[in-house]
């Protein structure tokens, strides 16, 4: 009978412990709702340097953590960008540098995994939104840092992209190397 009761103990032991770790998990998981309240609990104004760069590390961690479907909400929340806007020009390096590798790899995860009609559907959205931005990211960063970015993205792109994937996105790398040739052809959003 004892032993019973001990194997009865180790596995109510054993099923804590698994469902602590399983909480554990989940609380610890970003979400952009965490990324959101982050961002709320602890506004950057007022903050000394320091202070600052450990709030932006902390939501570049947070941001990192979400997967191509959050980052999307997020960024349809606004909060991404609100957030973004309140950062000096060094300090929106410095987030970008933290956030953007993990973002594009992530992207082009996601794009390798698409089916080829809706992989076309987003490189034309995405044709149409960098014609459509060129004037609103010129807003939040400098030209130099726009092309770091970019190249940055085209680098991992390269590197990680199928074969397919690459050949659907053609044109918009052949869009964005246009309006480098012609800066004036990125300054203002056309009518479509």
């Amino acid at each position: 009978m004892r032993t019973i009761w001990r194997c009865l103990l180790a596995l109510v032991v054993i099923w804590s412990l698994a469902a602590g770790a399983i909480f554990a998990v989940r609380w610890s998981r970003p979400t952009p709702q965490k990324f959101m309240s982050y961002v709320a609990e602890h506004p950057l104004q007022g903050l000394k340097a320091s202070g600052r760069m450990a709030v932006i590390e902390r939501a570049a961690r947070l941001l990192n953590g979400l997967n191509s479907e959050q980052r999307l909400e997020l960024k349809k929340s606004g909060v991404l960008r609100t957030f973004f806007t309140q950062l000096t020009s060094e300090e929106r390096r410095r987030f970008a540098n933290l956030t953007l590798p993990a973002g594009y790899r992530q992207m082009v995860k996601t794009l390798n995994k698409m089916d080829p009609e809706e992989r076309k559907k987003v490189a034309a959205r995405t044709l149409r939104d960098l014609r459509r931005q060129s004037a609103v990211a010129s807003e939040l960063s400098g030209e130099d840092d726009i092309r770091a970015m970019i190249s940055q993205g085209a680098s991992i792109f390269e590197q990680e992209a199928s074969a397919q994937v690459k050949l659907d996105f053609a044109p918009v790398f052949e869009e964005y190397q246009r309006t480098q040739k012609d800066p004036a052809v990125g300054t203002a959003p056309p009518k479509l």
